[in-house]
């Protein structure tokens, strides 16, 4: 099913597209669970899709599309959108530009961790254009799961008068291919 709908694309982007279509069969378990993967994937899951699915919108983006936060960080593409940071600062950052008045409502991360000391995190920031700053939430990943994703609820309501929006991707001192961010995904609720 995958295949037809993704006729013609570049292979960077099946790749990214099967990622984020991970979470779907997983919404319909019962018990939160799927075969192979940790229940609190699961759980986040299901959580995130059940919210109120006629007014739910996402804004997605791949991690290589992200930017690095100053001149000396150093990166490889891995593919399908994933990177890994091979020196410099450990940060990545985008601009989240979304609807007045939505209300977010979910952080999710996608990653491959095969680290045993260092995890992929994705934080969601607000800037007030004062020199200020708010972290909003964080999605981490723990342990070394392999191809995953997790994710954390929140509720903000955005406000562009009064900030600016922006998701940080941060390798936590990891170098190698064993931590790989793949992308970020925001879920938000239109009123």
């Amino acid at each position: 099913m995958l295949a037809s709908r993704t006729a013609g694309w570049p292979a960077g982007l099946c790749f990214f597209a099967a990622v984020l279509l991970i979470g779907a069969p997983l919404a319909a378990a019962d018990d939160g669970e799927a075969p192979g993967r940790a229940g609190v994937v699961g759980e986040a899951i299901i959580e995130e899709e059940t919210l109120s699915p006629a007014a739910l919108e996402y804004w997605r983006a791949s991690a290589d599309t992200f930017v690095s936060y100053d001149d000396d960080n150093t990166w490889v593409y891995g593919g399908g959108g994933c990177i890994y940071r091979t020196g410099g600062t450990n940060f990545f950052d985008i601009d989240l530009q979304l609807p007045d008045g939505v209300e977010i409502t979910f952080l999710r991360v996608y990653y491959y961790d095969n680290d045993g000391t260092a995890n992929a995190r994705a934080i969601l920031y607000s800037f007030d254009g004062a020199g200020g700053f708010t972290s909003l939430a964080e999605a981490e990943s723990s342990g070394t799961p392999g191809w995953s994703s997790v994710g954390v609820a929140l509720s903000h309501i955005v406000n562009t008068t009064a900030e600016a929006l922006a998701v940080r991707l941060n390798f936590l001192g990891a170098t190698t291919a064993d931590l790989q961010i793949c992308g970020v995904r925001v879920q938000y609720d239109t009123p």
